[in-house]
C-alpha cells in the first residue's frame, strides 16, 4: 500500500500486482462499490472495497479486535462479494512452458 498526495482525496494506492492471483482476484470485489474521479482523474474507491482488506501490520496490531470484527462482519455478509476461489497456476518450463 502507498499513501498518494496526488489530490485532496488522500488515497492510498494498493499495488495488487505484486499479489498471488487469489489475493489481486478478491479485491475490489465489492458488489455495492462506490467510486468516482479525483481532481486529477484517478479512480478513487470509497469505503468497503475488497472481501480481503490491506491493513498495515502496525495498525492491526494495535486494534487487533477491531480487524478481527471487521473480518467477521465481511464473512456474514459474503454475498456482497464476487468471491474467487480458484487458484492460478503458473506456468512453468516443467509444464512445458
Amino acid at each position: 500500500m502507498e499513501e498518494l498526495d496526488c489530490c485532496n482525496a488522500k488515497c492510498i494506492m494498493h499495488h495488487t500486482g505484486k499479489l498471488f492471483s487469489i489475493l489481486k482476484n478478491n479485491k475490489f470485489n465489492y458488489k455495492k462499490k462506490r467510486k468516482y474521479n479525483c481532481e486529477q482523474d484517478k479512480e478513487i474507491w470509497q469505503g468497503t472495497c475488497s472481501y480481503i482488506e490491506a491493513v498495515k501490520w502496525c495498525d492491526f496490531i494495535e486494534n487487533i479486535d477491531y480487524y478481527i470484527d471487521k473480518a467477521i462482519d465481511r464473512q456474514k455478509d459474503i454475498d456482497d462479494y464476487d468471491i474467487q476461489k480458484e487458484v492460478e497456476k503458473k506456468r512453468s518450463e516443467e509444464d512445458g512452458y
